[in-house]
């Protein structure tokens, strides 16, 4: 089966897919292709993983013109406010995966996979190894928290002041506790607002390395919370939106927790709610649908048929690409340099 890819290799190396599609011929910058309509048909399946690259999403509509059937490959957990909330789709005047014009899709978890089949789209869960490397690190009982955020942990002003607020709240009350701490915190602002010591601020080395450090973690919603439940930590997520979670911890903590007993709880590691962690750890990494072995992408190709559909998100990615700083007018500018040609020698 020949198959090919939007975007550079890079991007689907580093999210660990490849080893899927090793037993088939690769090729990748299909976006090189766009407009060879024989090239992008002599394919088996196209593939792309920005959804919002007006081009990468044009060269999907092209595939799927063409005859060619098409897979979205979804890089994380699905972030409803992300989805929704970020300026940068908003800018864009498009909903994060709404719609996925692809005919199906790879994504995170059982309950993502049903929620986008009900939007129409064929989905298969799958994890992916940027998520996820199944790397054990024992639980060293140093009954140390650590306090971290997903990399993008506000999209607007208000947000951002719930979230410094929350969590000044509770790291003092970890003080007050005389419990340990410390912070994985790459934000620029959440830095200087927190005022967080260079030397509590573990952001050299891996996740894992950080993890090894701490009984306990405190976070944001962010895919690193599975590698954290995964590794029997006890999971505080800390809640400063009113938008929908997929994904669940054993602990939740916002503006009206009881902070002090949460906290026990969480340090603790109270049985029952590290066995509800183990549930929701269950519906992400078992029973997945794509098998790491590659001997079922041609059979999940032919449970799909080619979807034709999704009038607005269309026309809605043409006129970006159309505006797109990346796009240059070639005849305008011929026919440009040709007048100003003509007037020179005239």
């Amino acid at each position: 089966m020949r198959v090919l890819f939007a975007e550079s290799e890079k991007y689907y190396f580093n999210l660990g897919v490849l080893s899927y599609f090793k037993e088939h011929e690769t090729a990748f910058n299909g976006v090189k292709k766009y407009k060879k309509d024989k090239d992008i048909k002599s394919y088996d399946l196209v593939v792309s993983y920005l959804f919002h690259s007006p081009i990468s999403n044009f060269l999907i509509l092209k595939a799927k013109q063409l005859g060619v059937k098409t897979l979205f490959i979804c890089d994380g957990i699905f972030d409803w406010a992300n989805a929704f909330d970020n300026p940068i789709h908003k800018n864009l005047n498009i909903k994060q995966f709404h719609p996925i014009i692809h005919d199906f899709m790879w994504c995170i978890g059982e309950e993502e996979k049903k929620y986008f089949e009900s939007q129409g789209v064929v989905g298969l869960k799958y994890l992916p190894r940027r998520v996820f490397d199944y790397k054990k690190v024992p639980v060293n009982k140093t009954k140390t928290v650590l306090i971290t955020t997903a990399n993008t942990p506000y999209f607007n002003g208000k947000e951002k002041e719930s979230l410094i607020s929350l969590i000044k709240e509770i790291a003092s009350k970890l003080d007050s506790m005389k419990i340990n701490y410390i912070f994985r915190i790459f934000n620029e602002d959440l830095k200087k607002e927190l005022k967080i010591p260079i030397e509590k601020n573990f952001i050299d080395g891996s996740f894992d390395e950080t993890l090894a450090l701490v009984d306990s973690v405190i976070t944001t919603p962010s895919s690193i919370i599975l590698p954290a439940m995964y590794n029997d930590r006890s999971v505080g997520m800390m809640v400063y939106r009113d938008t929908p979670l997929f994904l669940q911890s054993g602990w939740l903590l916002h503006k009206s927790t009881d902070l002090e007993n949460t906290l026990n709880s969480l340090m603790l590691m109270d049985s029952d709610r590290m066995n509800f962690q183990r549930y929701q750890l269950k519906r992400y990494i078992n029973d997945q649908d794509i098998s790491s072995t590659n001997d079922n992408i041609e059979q999940l190709l032919a449970r799909v048929e080619i979807r034709h559909d999704k009038n607005e998100f269309i026309n809605t990615n043409m006129y970006n690409m159309l505006n797109s700083k990346f796009n240059l007018n070639i005849e305008f500018l011929i026919r440009n340099l040709y007048l100003k040609a003509k007037k020179i020698f005239k």
